[in-house]
C-alpha cells in the first residue's frame, strides 16, 4: 500500500469540511469536492471561522492558519480529484443511492490501491 499524501473528501458540508480541516492540519494535501462553487465557498467560510476560533482559544498558532488553508483545494470536478487521491472519504448527505452511485464512479476513477471510506451520521 502506498503512503497517504493526498486525500479526497466528497461533500463540503457539516462533516466534510471538518474532515478536510483535520487532514490539512496533519499536512496532507486535501481535495474538497462539492456540487457547486457556492457550496465550496460556504465551506471556505466555515474553515476560516473554525481556524479563527482555534487561534482565539489557543488550540493553534495564528501562523498555522495560512498553511492549513493552503493544503485544501476546492473543486467541483470529482473525477479529476479522485484520480489524484490516495485516500477517499465520502461525506455526502444520507442518501444510500447517492452513496452507491459515488462509489461506482470512484471505482472507475481511482487507482486500484486507493482506500475508499464512507462517513455516516445516521445509517
Amino acid at each position: 500500500m502506498r503512503a497517504i499524501r493526498t486525500v479526497l473528501v466528497l461533500g463540503a458540508g457539516t462533516m466534510g469540511h471538518g474532515f478536510a480541516q483535520l487532514f490539512a492540519m496533519h499536512d496532507l494535501s486535501v481535495w474538497l469536492v462539492d456540487e457547486t462553487e457556492a457550496l465550496l465557498e460556504r465551506a471556505r467560510g466555515w474553515l476560516r471561522d473554525n481556524l479563527s476560533l482555534m487561534v482565539e482559544i489557543g488550540e493553534i498558532e495564528k501562523e498555522k492558519v495560512g498553511p492549513v488553508l493552503n493544503h485544501i483545494h476546492f473543486t467541483t470536478d470529482r473525477k479529476q480529484a479522485a484520480q489524484k487521491a490516495d485516500f477517499v472519504l465520502e461525506a455526502v448527505y444520507e442518501d444510500l443511492d447517492l452513496k452507491k452511485c459515488l462509489f461506482r464512479e470512484l471505482d472507475t476513477w481511482t487507482p486500484p490501491d486507493v482506500i475508499l471510506a464512507s462517513n455516516t451520521s445516521s445509517f
